[in-house]
């Protein structure tokens, strides 16, 4: 918890997302997986080999960008900065662990963005007094030439989108459990066409189901992490036991099915 407390106060991060809560979840992931290390390699090796294999089917090696780069723990940064010519990291914030491993690379560049495409218009909207979510907006990355990227990686990413926004909604706004889906999913359309509008190889990592477990390993609920959005039937498939027993509840541990869809350059 110190170390946590200490980075939220030092790291250096746009207002927007200390007043939305981004930051104190980017920096709570690190305190996970301090505490699940061994848990999640599985997951983190298997996302690695996915975005390096991703990269092979690159014909151009440009730019790579890799959205919801955050503590890195899940991307071969080193495999990429290797085989592009520049590697960009977008996130919210870029943790101290992040920055220290980009000065080992002369071609990294890092980026902090809005990847749910609604912050400024909560903050400027509902925060104020508007009576109804925004729709996500997701303009083009600053120092990135769209036309270069011959990557995009959506890094376990994607699922989380919608989860700030929504609580920061809630503070302000009694929403119906239909009006909550529409919002999240509209953020997550959005996070879509956004990959989908670079002509690169495009490859989404994202979990689809999470699911409570009990102490015999058998699902007592699950739940849609994507609000019920259609996704292509994916290339791989795994389980991340992203809280073992004891994180949440000693009774019962949290597991998330993960897939992963590449698609190749238009």
């Amino acid at each position: 918890m110190i170390l946590e407390a200490l980075e939220y106060v030092t790291i250096p991060a746009p207002p927007w997302a200390r007043r939305t809560g981004h930051l104190r979840e980017l920096i709570a992931v690190e305190g996970r997986y301090r505490r699940h290390k061994a848990a999640w390699r599985p997951h983190l090796d298997n996302t690695k080999s996915t975005i390096m294999a991703a990269a092979t089917l690159c014909k151009r090696r440009r730019t790579a960008l890799v959205l919801g780069s955050g503590a890195l723990y899940d991307i071969p940064l080193a495999h990429l900065a290797a085989h592009f010519d520049q590697v960009v990291l977008v996130d919210v914030a870029h943790p101290w662990r992040t920055r220290a491993a980009a000065l080992r690379f002369r071609n990294i560049g890092l980026v902090h963005a809005d990847l749910s495409g609604v912050c400024d218009a909560l903050l400027l909207g509902v925060a104020t007094g508007a009576d109804t979510p925004p729709d996500p907006h997701l303009s083009s990355l600053p120092d990135v030439a769209s036309d270069r990227v011959d990557l995009v990686v959506s890094a376990n990413l994607m699922s989380q989108l919608p989860l700030v926004p929504s609580a920061f909604v809630a503070r302000f706004l009694p929403l119906d459990a239909a009006a909550e889906t529409r919002f999240a999913r509209a953020i997550l359309q959005a996070h879509l066409d956004f990959m989908h509008g670079f002509t690169g190889v495009t490859c989404l990592i994202t979990d689809q189901t999470r699911e409570t477990i009990d102490r015999d390993g058998e699902t007592v609920h699950a739940k849609d992490a994507l609000f019920g959005l259609d996704l292509p039937d994916p290339d791989r498939e795994w389980i991340w036991d992203i809280a073992p027993l004891g994180e949440i509840s000693r009774a019962e541990a949290v597991r998330n099915r993960v897939l992963a869809i590449t698609t190749p350059a238009k």
